[in-house]
């Protein structure tokens, strides 16, 4: 084997390692909700007012607020602060609803407002492009320049925004089409399980502990894991006797 052959495969798994540790969108949901499990699985919801608390009595880690006008839900707290805008009078009804869907790009996609970033450029999905077309664009030759070129750009990039613009760049030198690469950052994943412990606690507060109907004698009462079901419909409540 030749020294230019050594130096070569050498620098290659290199690059291959670096793909390799290189986040995607799949991972980081993965890893977003193996953490938000424990995070969220002992809050408790209390209506105060017009906004809910959702969280932890004895702690305000990972706990948060929430206030359902029409047409938004706004949320803020330990997990960050969010704005979801939508076209919905009864806004509560509106997340019941897309919480059961059970899509997370739907719901996250009506974010308007964050205070950090929304989305984020995944090298690794950029990497297992890259690889998918090498193997069945066509011209292997195209996109194996663009991976070189990508790996070149990368030590002189600080932050995922120059990130992007260096695989895009690479794409655009050797005239091939990019994909785009991006996938939620982990505030807004937070968010989306959040709101799915939200959405089930709400339920509770405004159904039947007992027949689970929905009842307009709405529970006031905190409501959550370890907390025992509270009778609130007409049918359900044992009058006081005297």
């Amino acid at each position: 084997m030749s020294t230019e052959t050594r130096v070569y495969l050498r620098e290659r798994r290199r690059q291959q390692r670096i793909e390799r540790s290189s986040e995607t969108a799949a991972a980081t949901e993965t890893q977003i909700a193996r953490l938000a499990e424990p995070a969220f699985k002992d809050h408790v919801l209390t209506a105060e007012g017009p906004h809910w608390r959702c969280g932890r009595p004895d702690t305000g880690v990972y706990g948060f607020w929430l206030y359902a006008p029409a047409g938004a839900i706004m949320v803020w707290g330990d997990i960050g602060s969010f704005m979801l805008r939508h076209g919905s009078k009864d806004s509560l009804a509106w997340l019941a609803g897309a919480v059961r869907n059970g899509d997370p790009d739907y719901l996250l996609g009506k974010l308007c407002a964050a205070d950090g970033a929304i989305s984020e450029f995944k090298r690794g999905d950029a990497f297992r492009y890259i690889d998918e077309m090498v193997r069945g664009s066509g011209n292997a030759a195209r996109w194996r320049a663009v991976r070189q070129r990508f790996h070149e750009r990368l030590p002189h990039t600080y932050g995922n925004s120059e990130e992007a613009n260096a695989f895009y760049a690479a794409c655009h030198e050797h005239r091939a089409d990019p994909c785009g690469a991006m996938g939620w950052a982990s505030g807004p994943l937070y968010l989306w399980h959040a709101l799915r412990v939200f959405a089930r606690l709400h339920r509770r507060a405004t159904h039947c502990g007992v027949c689970d109907r929905q009842t307009t004698n709405q529970n006031h009462a905190p409501v959550g894991a370890g907390l025992p079901p509270e009778p609130t419909c007409d049918a359900c409540i044992t009058p006081n006797q005297d």
